[in-house]
């Protein structure tokens, strides 16, 4: 017997099961609130079709009233899913805070909007035309 299989609490891997919840699969073309339980826990993982190695953001969060698990990728551009997420979180912070998403598309085409973010980037907007009108 190795020391690794000396050390596993079989017990605390049997909790650790429970915490995987239920995915959250949007369905195309569709909106939902989402809630946000908890920051993200990040991870690095390799999938299957690639051997790329990338980094995940993984969320607690309540759609419809249940608890549910949404794990997308960590992307470093302002309209990944991603990237959203990040856009609204410096505004309003992200635990205890509820989004509107839509998931457009299928397959290979799908985007996904947080429509909130439109909000807020008007908001941003006005100010920094307020900011150009006090320098002029």
């Amino acid at each position: 017997m190795t020391e690794e299989q000396k050390s596993i609490d079989w017990q605390e891997e049997k909790e650790n099961l429970d915490k995987g919840g239920d995915f959250f699969k949007p369905e195309p073309n569709s909106n939902y609130d989402i809630t946000f339980i908890s920051d993200p826990e990040f991870y690095k993982d390799e999938k299957k079709y690639d051997d790329e190695e990338r980094m995940y953001a993984r969320f607690e969060i309540e759609v419809d009233g249940e608890e549910k698990v949404l794990e997308i990728p960590k992307l470093t551009t302002e309209n990944s899913f991603y990237g959203q997420i990040v856009r609204y979180a410096s505004v309003n912070g992200l635990v205890g805070e509820t989004i509107e998403l839509f998931r457009q598309g299928d397959g290979k085409q799908t985007r996904y909007v947080v429509t909130d973010l439109a909000d807020i980037d008007e908001e941003e907007h006005e100010n920094q035309d307020v900011v150009l009108e006090d320098e002029g």
